[in-house]
């Protein structure tokens, strides 16, 4: 069986090389400074979608083997995933791209006094990200003009979904999950004895909607907001998850 290339050998890469240690395939994690040659007929995937340039990414992205090479390109960047978003009609915060020009007021007028401001690009575990909170005459970051602004929600709960598209076209998913953070970062996901089910089929035809698109194979993840008797999508992970690590324990085939 030909070997599996997995870009990163952090947290996400090293539980796929156990996945594919257990099941007979090769696993082989590669950091952004190694400058491995991959023989052509391999396939190359990824543990996180945020990387800095460099020759040696460069040489993976034009690889043969390289999966889901539009997804790389839309979901990373903000203004493109929520472009793609609306394009196909799935629900969101009310958002807008910001420039050097944009103007507090502008925003106000768009989205309201309280509004998040996050980096276009590596904004992550709350990193890159400007709340206004209301206040006095704030002054907005200087990253402004390579970043995206949204109107802040309120919501009752998050929720990830992790499912899984392959070539045929064919869906599974886990049931949905709900995460609890601290300044931004995701400290725990339960699959809890709470009910989501009058959400779980939503939040799996919003996922399909956009695999679908993509003509995406393998597994996604998708955070939503649960807000009333609706879902709003606020980040999409073209990978394995943090949020579905309990499937390794929890389920009878794990995401990885």
């Amino acid at each position: 069986m030909r070997p599996v290339y997995v870009l990163g050998n952090g947290q996400l890469g090293n539980m796929l090389l156990e996945a594919g240690r257990r099941i007979g395939v090769d696993v082989i994690t590669m950091s952004i400074d190694d400058d491995i040659v991959m023989p052509a007929d391999v396939k190359i995937t990824a543990e996180r979608e945020h990387w800095q340039p460099s020759g040696f990414i460069s040489k993976i992205i034009g690889h043969s083997g390289w999966q889901n090479p539009q997804t790389f390109l839309d979901i990373p960047d903000r203004r493109r995933q929520k472009k793609l978003l609306d394009t196909l009609g799935l629900p969101t915060s009310p958002w807008c791209i910001t420039t050097n020009e944009t103007s507090i007021s502008e925003l106000v007028d768009k989205l309201g006094d309280q509004f998040l401001l996050k980096s276009a690009r590596d904004g992550y575990d709350g990193k890159g990200q400007w709340r206004s909170n209301g206040q006095v005459n704030p002054v907005l970051p200087e990253w402004k003009d390579n970043a995206i602004a949204e109107s802040f929600v309120s919501f009752d709960t998050e929720v990830s979904l992790v499912g899984a598209r392959n070539k045929s076209g064919e869906f599974a998913f886990y049931d949905l999950t709900e995460n609890f953070h601290a300044d931004g970062i995701l400290q725990i996901s339960i699959k809890t004895e709470r009910t989501f089910d009058g959400y779980q089929k939503k939040a799996e035809a919003h996922l399909s909607t956009l695999m679908d698109s993509l003509d995406y194979v393998g597994v996604m993840a998708a955070e939503f907001f649960i807000s009333g008797d609706g879902l709003l999508i606020n980040e999409i992970a073209p990978r394995v998850h943090n949020s579905g690590h309990w499937t390794q324990a929890g389920a009878s085939v794990s995401q990885f």
